[in-house]
């Protein structure tokens, strides 16, 4: 009987652990990281962003997130551009700016800030 009594314990304790372990790989998996923000963020610059056909963002030396809420993030950026076209006034250069991401059911880039609106 007593044993009856602890096996049922030990199982129901066991039952809530893994529940609880579950749902925080589940929370955490949800978390915007670094390397998905990389590629959603040169991807949304070169293809949507304000200066897309006229300057592409080659390389990004620096990335840094900061979690607004656990739909929103803001991405502070440092990277490298090179204009499309070689007679442009400005054929390449470095600027940090800022990029906004929302998650409905996946993340997204919504918009970005101005020339050197982020910041390390």
């Amino acid at each position: 009987m007593i044993c009856n009594r602890l096996f049922k314990n030990l199982t129901a304790f066991f039952a809530l652990f893994l529940l609880s372990v579950s749902l925080f790989a589940e929370s955490k998996a949800r978390l915007l990281n670094s390397s998905q923000a990389r590629t959603m963020v040169q991807s949304y610059y070169n293809s949507h962003g304000s200066w897309a056909g006229v300057y592409r963002m080659k390389k990004i030396n620096n990335i840094r997130l900061k979690h607004i809420n656990q739909n929103r993030v803001e991405a502070h950026v440092e990277y490298h551009y090179q204009a499309n076209n070689a007679s442009s006034k400005h054929r390449a250069g470095v600027d940090k700016r800022t990029f906004m991401f929302i998650r409905h059911r996946q993340w997204s880039v919504v918009g970005m800030g101005r020339y050197m609106s982020g910041s390390f």
